[in-house]
């Protein structure tokens, strides 16, 4: 819903559960979540985006904003069905 073009039905998500995070050498509580696009979403997208996966690690995970990490990554090339697009 969130993201512009993007259906439902086309999103992959990996969850990577149990997995240990270490901040300053320390074993920490949080979460770290990567999203990976095919092109560049408009910066207010991205922002929406963010604010509502840090709404939602709150309300599943009780994490709050300062326990949260996130990476997006924009890719102008993206290999599938076969082939480089």
């Amino acid at each position: 819903r969130l993201l512009p073009g993007k259906p439902a039905d086309r999103a992959m998500i990996r969850i990577d559960a149990g997995c240990e995070i270490y901040r300053g050498g320390e074993l920490a509580e949080c979460a770290f979540l990567e999203t990976v696009f095919q092109k560049s979403l408009p910066i207010e997208a991205q922002r929406a985006y963010i604010e509502a996966l840090y709404a939602l690690m709150k309300e599943l995970l009780g994490l709050e904003i300062p326990q949260v990490y996130f990476a997006m990554v924009d890719l102008d090339t993206w290999g599938s069905r076969g082939t480089l697009h």
